[in-house]
């Protein structure tokens, strides 16, 4: 059992820790918890770099989401081409897609366009990622393209900004 006398005539250095002393005190003559100014900022600094690393962490997820999303928007709208052809004979505009009493597609997103004629569509995206990335299908090409495509007789939409 502890007994304050006993115990600090074995332990000189008990008897400097006990009473009341500023934490300033303590820490000033390396009886208690010790530290430095260097020591500190280094903690600080590794600190905000963990942050930082977490927040670009954050940041690629959702650019690399939006893009998905995006590419998702464009994969979809080949089976719709596929449904307003079957039943008009010729490929749709955005409006010929997603109106009428049984749309070919439904929620449309707001940076879509599509050109289209009787034998061809061209369709671009652009992401809404912090970095957006556009992207295009054809018809011709039936997949998501990263660059515009270059077919004659096929006019791409501008790249919409809203």
């Amino acid at each position: 059992m502890f007994t304050k006398t006993s115990d600090m005539a074995k332990n000189p250095g008990l008897a400097q820790l006990s009473g009341a002393r500023s934490t300033r005190a303590v820490l000033s003559n390396k009886r208690g918890i010790s530290t430095s100014i260097t020591e500190s900022l280094g903690g600080i600094t590794i600190g905000i770099l963990v942050m930082a690393a977490a927040g670009v962490g954050v940041a690629a997820a959702y650019n690399i989401g939006q893009d998905s999303t995006a590419k998702s928007a464009l994969d979809a709208i080949s089976p719709a081409q596929t449904i307003v052809q079957n039943r008009t004979g010729s490929f749709g505009n955005l409006a010929a897609l997603t109106t009428g009493d049984d749309p070919a597609m439904t929620g449309t997103p707001a940076f879509l366009a599509i050109n289209a004629t009787a034998t061809n569509y061209c369709a671009v995206i652009k992401s809404k990622s912090m970095f957006p990335k556009t992207y295009w299908i054809t018809a011709k090409s039936g997949k998501v393209l990263e660059a515009a495509p270059t077919e004659t007789g096929n006019t791409c939409p501008a790249v919409p900004t809203s």
